[in-house]
């Protein structure tokens, strides 16, 4: 892989918390209409989503739980 190129979740690990770094990867159209608390957790579920460990990767209810609640929060 060339300098200074990463892959996606690698990526994703080194902005998990940081809130800045979050906003910066996000879609700019959406004009920071959003909860950004809202985008951290949903980053975070994506996160286990992409596990390594395959025991550690929500089911897909789980998924759809955790969007249900996230919506629901910041709505």
């Amino acid at each position: 892989m060339p300098i200074g190129q990463y892959k996606l979740v690698e990526l994703a690990t080194r902005i998990k918390s940081n809130t800045r770094k979050l906003e910066k990867i996000m879609d700019p159209c959406l004009e920071h209409n959003y909860p950004i608390q809202g985008a951290s957790e949903c980053f975070a579920l994506a996160l286990r989503c992409v596990s390594n460990k395959p025991k550690d990767r929500p089911s897909s209810e789980e998924v759809l739980q955790s969007l249900e609640r996230i919506y629901a929060l910041h709505k």
